[in-house]
């Protein structure tokens, strides 16, 4: 990784946009507020609430340009891994913000930690329609179907409260 994060000619476009609460979590996902122009740019705007975080979703930025300098064109298999490494990065970065930094309690990034934590994170990221897996993401969800029906499961089971929200 010191390629893109000491390299002067790897640019990062960080900013903080406006609070979020928990009915958008759509926004605090990793994949919709990084936005990785090629192998050496990345715009991030992330949640003003979430400061602490800024981190975690550099890293993200950092593993998604990594992905693309790997080969950008790839079956859908490998770009799935890529992006669970990549949200996995993220988690990383989000729980030592939240145990070292501070940072404030987000249930939909929390989520994301238990699910890695149960072994259903691949069924999370499709079922959230992960826009970084492109024209892969219906492929993907009709391929692995069962991982989205275990995470489903763990979800509504194991995750929730009773009576769910």
């Amino acid at each position: 990784m010191t390629d893109l994060v000491e390299d002067p000619l790897v640019l990062y476009f960080p900013s903080f946009g406006r609070d979020l609460d928990e009915s958008e979590a759509r926004d605090a996902w990793p994949w919709n507020a990084v936005e990785v122009v090629t192998d050496s740019s990345a715009a991030l705007v992330m949640p003003g609430n979430l400061r602490e975080a800024g981190r975690a979703y550099e890293s993200y930025a950092v593993l998604r340009m990594h992905a693309v300098r790997q080969d950008p064109d790839v079956a859908c298999e490998v770009l799935v891994s890529r992006e669970v490494e990549a949200v996995d990065g993220f988690i990383d970065g989000w729980i030592a913000a939240r145990l070292l930094f501070g940072g404030p309690a987000y249930e939909p990034l929390d989520e994301l930690a238990f699910a890695r934590e149960a072994g259903v994170l691949p069924g999370l990221i499709l079922d959230r329609s992960d826009r970084q897996l492109g024209g892969c993401l219906q492929i993907s969800r009709e391929r692995r179907a069962q991982d989205i029906a275990a995470y489903r499961v763990w979800r509504t089971e194991r995750y929730l409260p009773q009576g769910g929200r």
